[in-house]
């Protein structure tokens, strides 16, 4: 059981001056507004980059024989709310299984999410089931992550085989394999020692010159590797 703190001030004092009709009214609206719940995915649409969703609360409805605690059908083509801007996104490979929370909208979107920019509202109605967008995250006690970093700022899978890890000391890469492609150079600077540790060093293709004059002649600069062409299992350094 999860045990919270009371609050330090009751609905029961604020409204202690209104009539318990009115309290009734003002409840009675209540249930009609949706602000934001958990949600589990059902199913992902990464063209459209929408979800199916199962809220996680039952609802509470009333019968002839009492309240009925009753499951709200599924969601479809909810927008995935994810960071982006400035040309760049944090995307996330969504599957089902995965909780979240949905947050209402005050208004219809419908049109906006449609054609983008600023719209009229495509039906007038206010926080309705409909008109939501799912926040991946969020995590139920079952699901909670294991190792948790708290001296680092982490992005991980959920089994912490793959982590990259921001500390205030540097920067760790954890992963079965990793691989840089690049469409242009890559370049690395160390102010201290590059070090090296592996079972096994792979270089790829090399240029081939007989000596480093023609190096230098063939448009190599210093601190460029090539392969001797009178002995290609030496690999030399432009000097």
């Amino acid at each position: 059981m999860i045990v919270r703190s009371p609050a330090q001030i009751t609905p029961g004092q604020i409204t202690c001056s209104v009539s318990q009709q009115f309290r009734e009214m003002i409840r009675q609206a209540l249930v009609d507004l949706r602000v934001s719940i958990p949600a589990i995915v059902q199913s992902f649409d990464s063209g459209t980059q929408t979800v199916t969703v199962q809220i996680a609360i039952r609802e509470q409805v009333q019968s002839p024989k009492g309240p009925v605690d009753t499951a709200i059908k599924p969601i479809i083509r909810v927008p995935l709310l994810f960071f982006s801007g400035g040309g760049f996104s944090v995307t996330l490979p969504v599957a089902p299984g995965d909780e979240g929370w949905l947050i209402f909208c005050d208004m219809c979107f419908d049109l906006w999410w449609a054609r983008g920019g600023v719209q009229d509202q495509f039906a007038v109605h206010r926080h309705d089931v409909s008109d939501c967008g799912f926040y991946p995250g969020g995590r139920s006690q079952p699901r909670k992550l294991s190792n948790y970093s708290t001296a680092s700022a982490q992005l991980r899978s959920d089994d912490g085989s793959v982590i990259v890890d921001l500390a205030l000391t540097g920067i760790t890469l954890t992963a079965p394999k990793v691989q840089m492609i690049t469409t242009g150079d890559s370049d690395i600077t160390a102010t201290g020692k590059l070090n090296l540790s592996a079972g096994k060093i792979s270089v790829g293709s090399l240029p081939v010159f007989a000596s480093n004059l023609l190096a230098l002649a063939g448009g190599l600069t210093a601190g460029d590797l090539y392969r001797n062409g009178a002995d290609p299992d030496h690999i030399c350094v432009v000097h």
